[in-house]
C-alpha cells in the first residue's frame, strides 16, 4: 500500500491544496497526517475540510492542535508551550473553527502503529520534542517499536539513518524538489516528510511524502504555492506580516 504522508499544514490551505492537486498526480491508497492542522495561518476551517476530503485513515495531535483544544475547554495555555503570537492567533482560530473541527481534532492520536513502522509528531520520548539531531534519534531509538518512525514538528524534512552494525547515526538531509529513499534494509529509520504550511529549511516550497511499504521505499515531493495570496490573506485578516514574510525564504 502507498501511504500519503502529510504533516504541519498550519492553516495554511492555500499551500494544502497545491499539494493535494500534485499528489493527485501520484499514485497513493492511504492518507496519514503527522499533526499541526492549526496555528499560523488564517484558514483553520478550510483546512480541516480539506483534510478530511483526503479521508486519512490516522491523524496524530500536534501541539499547535493540542493547545487549541485546551483552549476549547477553558483551559490556561502554560507559556513554555508557545510564544504570545503563536496563542493569540489559537485564541482567534478558536473563533473561526466549527464544533466539527474541534471534534476532529479531539479524535487525533499521540502515536500510531502499523505494520513493520509507526508515526508521532515530536519524539517518541517526548511528545513536543524536537527531532532535529542524530543525537536525539538515538535518544529515542530504544522507544522504537518497528524500524521506521515518521515524526512532524520540525519543519524539515529529513531522515536520521542507524544501519545494522554502525556505531553512529547519521542524517540525510533533503534539500533536491524530488527525491527517493529507500530505506536501506536491517536499518533503523526516523524520517520527517517536512511541512505544508511553512517550510523551514530554506526552501519555499511545501512539502510531502509518499510511503510504499510493500517495497520500504519513500517518496519525497516539493510543491509551489501561491505565497501572494497568503500574503493578501494575511493582510485581510490580520495576522503577523512576519508570518508571511518567512513563507518567501522557507524559514
Amino acid at each position: 500500500m502507498r501511504h500519503l504522508i502529510l504533516s504541519d499544514i498550519h492553516a495554511n490551505n492555500i499551500a494544502l491544496e497545491a499539494v493535494i492537486t500534485h499528489a493527485g498526480e501520484q499514485t497513493w491508497d492511504n492518507c496519514v497526517f503527522l499533526g499541526d492542522l492549526v496555528g499560523y495561518y488564517p484558514q483553520p476551517e478550510a483546512a480541516a475540510t480539506s483534510l478530511r476530503a483526503l479521508n486519512p485513515s490516522t491523524c496524530i495531535l500536534g501541539n499547535h492542535d493540542a493547545m487549541l483544544i485546551d483552549l476549547a475547554r477553558g483551559k490556561p495555555l502554560d507559556p513554555s508551550q508557545g510564544s504570545n503570537t503563536v496563542q493569540a492567533i489559537l485564541e482567534r482560530q478558536l473563533q473561526d473553527v466549527s464544533d466539527n473541527t474541534l471534534d476532529l481534532l479531539s479524535s487525533f492520536k499521540r502515536h500510531a502503529i502499523f505494520d513493520g513502522w509507526e508515526v508521532t509528531h515530536g519524539t517518541l520520548r517526548e511528545q513536543w520534542a524536537y527531532l532535529i539531531s542524530a543525537t536525539e534519534a538515538k535518544r529515542n531509538y530504544p522507544l522504537m517499536s518497528t524500524p521506521l518512525c515518521f515524526v512532524g514538528h520540525s519543519h524539515i524534512p529529513i531522515a536520521y539513518v542507524h544501519n545494522e552494525g554502525a556505531m553512529f547515526w547519521r542524517s540525510v538531509p533533503f534539500k533536491a524538489e524530488d527525491a527517493h529513499y529507500p530505506v536501506p534494509e536491517g536499518a533503523s529509520v526516523f524520517f520527517n516528510p517536512g511541512s505544508v504550511g511553512q517550510p523551514r529549511d530554506g526552501i519555499p516550497l511545501a512539502s510531502y511524502a509518499i510511503f510504499d511499504d510493500a517495497t520500504n521505499h519513500i517518496e519525497l515531493f516539493r510543491v509551489a504555492f501561491d505565497i501572494a495570496a497568503i500574503h493578501a490573506l494575511i493582510e485581510r485578516c490580520d495576522y503577523p506580516r512576519a508570518l508571511a514574510e518567512r513563507l518567501e525564504y522557507g524559514r
